[in-house]
């Protein structure tokens, strides 16, 4: 159910959709596992949580599908130790993804647009066996979407996804009485180009890698490597728009060590990561080295937000699990790490501390520091020339309480300081949760955000010699996710998940960059004083909720009730008002879906 919109056909309050499906699993051996899944529908998986993106750079959201949640560890690939292991050469949300291409309306104009892509089947096999390899073989085909169009009653169609397979292989073995790892990974993306637009997208995309970690003196001390590789085709215009992609931008007019060249139509990279130490007793320690070439390209089907990248660094650390006095365990660390690119400049400097302590009453304390120095971006001008950028201190602090008990708190803040005033954040969140028995599970979690950012990106005027137009912006974020989890019978359960969001982004002191690399930030921009673009300024609000009855009425065989719920509203202004975006978000049309999914199981 929708809201309704007098002339719109696609808008007529209500519509409904039937789909059906197969998912199977198949016992190869004792080791290995077959599971297939033919059009499924993964309308009971919560929602991702809400938010607003003003970067370059895409957003990672977990994966939640069941299909691809089991059975996952054999295809965690990761390019290097940081960055929560999110950069990787197979994210599996790529399948299933929201289309790529949207179509832009005329007047008159009614359009239905897909959020996201379908799977029409997908197989996977892994296992392990008891000689020690492991095994994770998985390809997926998705369908050609297309938005549907309406104008004056006739309908027409926009074709916005192609006709893909994806595809991902890994194995992996374990030798010398698991001492010996040794590895590798390979992806292909094939897309079936038939519409002009689909020439803006790689046409192929190959990647793999190989690992290996040796483990000595009784796994105290390790050290592993992983080598990775790309190669991509297409047309020209799909390899030169990832030439000038924010993971790396050939067109810098700074970056004599990159070439654009629009009449490619193949497009390879290299890279690889490296780690080792200590990791058992009190003391450890880590080196860590990562390097990806300007060419690498991982995120047709991986996740990598850099290429043009070199990354060194050293961790170390103390803990202590043996309870004395009134304290369990505890634990402190450091690092320190550079980044340059391949032309030697140097991106950033930086150096964090950690430390951890949980007391005999099981109470957890946690906090760390972070100081980013003076450093350059290649990316803050979205392909414009690089730009010094101030230091920045990042700190966060949280509590909680004993998680055994059936009350629990956390409280968490953190708070982000620029160096020469440049930006300035603060954040606080409390998390309180209880569960009486092991059937019910209340848990709710508010937060707050308030930020200052004097760098922020608006526009690049083109002209010969372009302007880049940065300003100020204030932003506030009010968050609140809600969950309870009942368990009627072991049988049968009852999920509910609700998250509003309040978002406001206020523009300010507008500015154009006229010294990127001058010494003083005040020195590297030209005020502007009257701005004659459209003001920027907007807040975004959102509710999400999920209601899901679970009912497996014979093993294998599961009900499915849902009800989700979605509010969404963005207007112009910017200044934050709670009390006025909750009026708003309440008084809001919602969006209602409704699903009924039966399976049942045939178990041979």
């Amino acid at each position: 159910m929708t809201e309704k919109e007098a002339g719109n056909p696609f808008a007529t309050g209500r519509s409904a959709k039937a789909s059906m499906g197969v998912d199977g699993k198949v016992g190869l051996t004792n080791d290995l596992t077959l599971n297939f899944t033919i059009n499924p529908d993964f309308g009971q998986v919560e929602a991702d949580p809400s938010n607003v993106n003003l970067t370059n750079f895409e957003t990672y959201f977990d994966e939640k599908r069941p299909f691809f949640v089991e059975g996952s560890n054999i295809y965690h690939y990761p390019f290097d130790i940081t960055n929560n292991e999110r950069n990787k050469i197979f994210y599996s949300r790529r399948l299933g993804r929201e289309p790529q291409f949207s179509y832009d309306s005329e007047e008159g104009e009614y359009v239905r647009a897909p959020g996201r892509t379908n799977i029409l089947g997908a197989v996977k096999i892994s296992g392990k066996t008891s000689k020690g390899t492991s095994l994770g073989i998985l390809n997926a085909v998705t369908q050609k979407m297309y938005s549907e169009i309406d104008r004056d009653g006739e309908r027409a169609g926009y074709a916005v996804e192609p006709l893909s397979s994806y595809f991902t292989g890994r194995v992996e073995q374990d030798l010398d009485s698991g001492n010996l790892i040794v590895g590798g990974i390979v992806t292909a993306v094939n897309r079936k180009i038939d519409e002009e637009q689909f020439r803006e997208i790689p046409r192929s995309a190959y990647t793999g890698g190989i690992n290996f970690t040796r483990y000595w003196r009784k796994k105290s001390y390790y050290v592993t490597a992983r080598a990775f590789f790309s190669h991509l085709q297409g047309a020209p215009q799909a390899i030169t728009r990832l030439q000038q992609s924010s993971a790396r931008y050939y067109q810098r007019p700074d970056a004599d060590h990159l070439r654009l060249d629009s009449s490619r139509t193949t497009f390879s990279g290299m890279g690889g990561s490296f780690n080792g130490g200590k990791i058992s007793g009190h003391f450890n320690f880590l080196l860590f080295s990562s390097w990806s070439s300007p060419g690498l390209e991982l995120n047709d089907i991986g996740f990598k937000h850099n290429a043009d990248q070199i990354m060194n660094g050293v961790w170390a650390g103390y803990r202590e699990w043996r309870p004395k006095g009134f304290v369990n365990q505890y634990e402190f660390n450091g690092s320190t790490y550079h980044i340059l690119d391949f032309s030697g400049m140097s991106k950033g400097l930086g150096t964090e501390s950690f430390a951890y302590i949980q007391f005999n009453n099981y109470y957890d304390v946690a906090g760390g520091l972070n100081i980013n120095y003076n450093g350059n971006s290649t990316t803050l001008l979205r392909g414009g020339p690089s730009i010094r950028t101030p230091g920045v201190m990042n700190g966060w602090f949280s509590i909680e309480t004993d998680n055994r008990k059936k009350f629990q708190a956390e409280y968490d803040m953190s708070f982000r300081r620029g160096f020469e005033n440049s930006a300035a954040a603060v954040s606080c969140g409390l998390g309180l949760s209880y569960k009486p028995n092991n059937r019910l599970l209340l848990s709710v979690y508010p937060q707050y955000v308030q930020s200052t950012d004097h760098q922020q990106y608006v526009r690049t005027v083109e002209g010969n010699h372009p302007a880049y137009i940065l300003s100020s912006i204030h932003q506030h974020i009010a968050s609140m996710s809600i969950r309870i989890n009942f368990g009627i019978t072991p049988d049968m359960s009852l999920q509910w998940y609700a998250l509003p969001y309040l978002f406001s982004g206020d523009y300010y002191g507008f500015k154009t960059v006229t010294h990127p690399q001058a010494d003083k930030f005040a020195e590297r921009y030209t005020p502007i004083d009257d701005y004659s673009y459209d003001n920027p300024d907007f807040h975004f609000l959102q509710l999400r909720s999920n209601l899901v009855y679970r009912w497996e009425y014979k093993p294998g065989s599961v009900l499915y009730l849902v009800w989700s719920q979605g509010k969404t509203l963005q207007e112009e202004d910017g200044t934050f008002r709670f009390g006025g975006y909750v009026h708003e978000l309440v008084q809001a049309k919602a969006q209602n879906d409704f699903l009924v999914k039966v399976s049942y199981a045939f178990i041979f």
